[in-house]
């Protein structure tokens, strides 16, 4: 299977193969040596499980500089779309996760498979090659900074209504951790955009019921959204937020993709500022890329507030650095401090002055 993996690797021309190894233990020593841009991975190899494996790539991430974290990809015949062993791959940490093929010595590559091998590596390295500039508002992207300058930050307040959450890579380890703390401090619909790959947010629902007191599923079109309840974009649909009287509603879309995302946080932020408004509480984790931050922008300018996750307890400081980076958060906090800092600010302890 490693030489199916490294023939399909080596016919694309930008491709470098650093290492291919039949252990856990050749990994860890070329990992800690020179460590890879993008690893391949199993969940089942000799001497080592492979979720241990994930665990030991993020504590190399730990010392990586910024945007230099290693990518994990696993490939095992143990996943299926929705599966728990793939759902657990994705909890620690991988960017993705790829059904291995069941073929015999003399049979040829199945195409279906070399395509999504390619396609998900040149979706995760464009994700993340140029996404770790430092952004400001004087930037000369003009999808990002430009739009915002010298906007200024709304003093309107109003009672938040909706807590809106967006994570990537690290994400439903993240999420695991801080819902089950939030909700026994508030009593609003929160809703997630969680990037994965197609089919697993309904396992990830599945997986947040089971340590949470509130329904959580994926959010439907036209559904009206109820408090102490959690909300799930589906993957492969966008999910934006309006109002209708008093009540406020989701609905899902098949837009195009934003920032290589889909369902993208950009979406569902700018909706909930354009209806919301001041209203909006809105929440950035551990992420690849920069998809949030024109929304988180927008959230800003009607008064809304913004919490990102701090670089030290993010697997991937990509989101929030960029929203950081660009002005767009109010509050910088480890994870652990997050749900209470959600409380200050639905109190009104911690709401902007200015």
């Amino acid at each position: 299977m490693r030489a199916v993996i490294e023939d399909v690797l080596r016919s694309q021309s930008d491709f470098t193969i650093a290492g291919s190894v039949f252990s856990a233990a050749k990994a860890y020593e070329i990992l800690q040596r020179s460590p890879p841009d993008i690893v391949t991975i199993d969940l089942d190899m000799p001497s080592l499980d492979g979720t241990i494996m994930l665990k030991e790539i993020f504590r190399i991430n730990e010392n990586q500089p910024r945007g230099r974290s290693i990518g994990v990809l696993v490939i095992s015949d143990q996943l299926t779309v929705g599966s728990e062993g793939a759902l657990k791959a994705l909890q620690h940490g991988a960017f993705d996760v790829l059904e291995k093929p069941k073929i015999a010595l003399d049979e040829p590559i199945p195409l279906g498979f070399s395509n999504a091998l390619i396609d998900k590596i040149r979706t995760y390295s464009q994700r993340r090659e140029g996404h770790y500039k430092r952004l400001s508002p004087t930037d000369a992207d003009p999808g990002i900074g430009a739009p915002f300058k010298g906007t200024p930050v709304s003093k309107e307040r109003g009672p938040i209504r909706g807590i809106m959450i967006a994570a990537s890579t690290g994400g439903p380890k993240a999420l695991s951790i801080l819902l089950p703390e939030m909700v026994k401090l508030v009593n609003l619909p929160i809703f997630v955009v969680q990037h994965m790959p197609l089919g697993f947010t309904t396992s990830l629902a599945e997986s947040l019921s089971g340590v949470l007191p509130w329904p959580v599923h994926e959010a439907r079109d036209s559904e009206q959204a109820c408090r102490k309840t959690v909300y799930i974009a589906p993957s492969g649909r966008h999910l934006q937020i309006s109002q209708q009287g008093e009540h406020l509603m989701m609905g899902l879309s098949d837009g195009a993709p934003e920032s290589g995302c889909k369902p993208s946080a950009n979406v569902l932020y700018r909706s909930a500022a354009h209806h919301i408004g001041s209203g909006v509480l809105a929440i950035i984790l551990t992420g690849m890329g920069d998809d949030g931050v024109q929304g988180l922008m927008a959230i800003r300018a009607k008064g809304g507030y913004v919490i990102a996750q701090d670089e030290a307890t993010s697997v991937v400081w990509g989101m929030p650095g960029a929203a950081v980076n660009a002005g767009a958060a109010d509050k910088i906090c480890p994870l652990s401090d997050i749900p209470s800092m959600v409380f200050s600010v639905i109190n009104g302890r911690d709401r902007r002055s200015t």
